[in-house]
This record gives C-alpha cells, structure tokens and sequence, in this order.
C-alpha cells in the first residue's frame, strides 16, 4: 500500500491543533488517524495529540487477530477508554476545560479494512471505481437532516450548522461509528474539516483519482484548501493500493 499523511496550519489559525498518525503493529497491520482538536488556547491540541499517542501505543501491543469482531471489539474498546481519559483531564483542569477531537481512522489487515468515526472529520473511498463518502458528520444539523425538519438548502445557511453532537473527550458517553470497508479498496482519504469544510467533493474526487502517488495527491489537495482561503488547519492521510507514476 501507498499511505502518505500531511498536516499544515493553514492560512490563518495561529496553531495547528490537527494531528495525524499512520502506525504498525508487529505483524503489518496498519492504523491511520485524523483528529481535529477542539478547545481554546492549547487544549485542542493537547486532546488530539493524546488522543493519538494512546491509540498508537495500544495498538503497538496487538498482534494476529482472532477473527474479525475482536478486531471490530479493540476499536470500541479503545476508544470508549481515550474518551474517558481525554474527558478526565477536560474535568480536572481548568486550562483543559471543554476540549476534546474528532477522529476518524481506518485499521487496515491483509483481510479486514474497518473504517471508524467520531465527530466531523470525514473518510472518503474509493471502491470499485465508485466515490463515495463513508462516514456522517456527527453534528447538529446532520441530526436535522436525518429528522427530516430542514431542507438541504436551509442547512448550508443555518446558524449551527457546525455544531458538534458528538467528540472524544466532550461527552463522558461517546457514539462510535464503524464502517466494514472492502479490503480490495482502490483508495481512502481521511480528513478533518479544514479540507471537506472548504473544498467541494467533487474536487476531492477528481484529485484522488488521478494516477499519482499519495504523497503527490496529499500535497495538492492542501495547496487547493489554501487557494480557498486556507481558513482552518488541513489534515489529510490518503491510503491506496500502490504508488503510481
């Protein structure tokens, strides 16, 4: 597999509170994350930076998987416990106070690709040729949507549109999305909102399926989110099936 993750600030937060991992356990099975920190001053980075060091060190510690639910069971399990630690220090310290992140990530085997979620950070796929977008922003007008009380067109102009119904480290109970992926995927891009927030899918689209290597497409894609204003901090890891040329 090709994977190539990138992080950059952007054009005008003065922090980056994004972070990103791609890790292996002993026998090559890959986990890649995106978090997108939320929280003023250093608190969002400080969630997402946790966030990721302890899904990287459990991980390290697993090996062959029995079958695919103790798979699907370590993703729940792990982060039901990094919100729990994430929230515990949000409600001990007051400088922590009300941060948290999203995540999404995809736990990749020579079998198995299970895609998981919490909050507004998107992965998209490539799956047999066909684009598409896997997972469902947790936020308030999503919720909305799904109740069928506003429009499409009156959720693009609502007031809280970018309210978040659900993050690791806000609630002390979190809603954990996971997707069963077709192993034979042709590409996934993990993301958080300062790419999808700002750059059209179908842009995202025409990009990652051109014939170059992650790291080409990565970089673009960035550069295209600064051509947009480069509003929030751009987190983007792309895992596909090999480099190209």
């Amino acid at each position: 597999m090709d994977i190539y993750g990138i992080t950059d600030v952007g054009l005008v937060r003065e922090s980056n509170q994004d972070r990103f991992l791609i890790t292996y356990n002993n026998i090559q099975d890959t986990l890649s994350l995106v978090c997108d920190g939320i929280g003023g001053g250093k608190a969002g980075d400080v969630a997402s930076e946790a966030t990721i060091r302890y899904l990287e060190q459990e991980f390290k510690k697993t090996g062959k998987w029995v079958n695919v639910q103790e798979l699907e069971g370590w993703i729940y399990t792990q982060l039901r416990s990094v919100n729990d630690e994430v929230f515990r220090m949000a409600c001990t310290s007051d400088k922590y106070k009300g941060m948290g992140t999203t995540l999404v990530g995809a736990l990749i085997t020579k079998e198995h690709c299970r895609v998981m979620h919490v909050g507004d950070s998107r992965v998209y796929g490539l799956l047999n040729g066909e684009f598409k977008l896997l997972t469902s922003d947790h936020n308030y007008i999503n919720e909305l949507l799904r109740r069928g009380a506003i429009s499409k067109e009156e959720a693009m102009a609502h007031p809280k549109r970018n309210y978040l119904t659900n993050a690791i480290g806000i609630f002390n109970q979190i809603r954990i999305d996971v997707i069963d992926v077709d192993r034979d995927f042709d590409a996934l891009l993990l993301c958080s909102d300062g790419l999808h927030g700002i750059v059209a899918s179908s842009k995202i689209e025409m990009i990652l399926r051109q014939p170059w290597s992650a790291k080409e497409k990565c970089e673009l894609l960035v550069k295209v989110a600064k051509q947009y204003g480069g509003v929030d901090n751009i987190t983007i890891v792309i895992i596909q099936k090999e480099a190209r040329a």
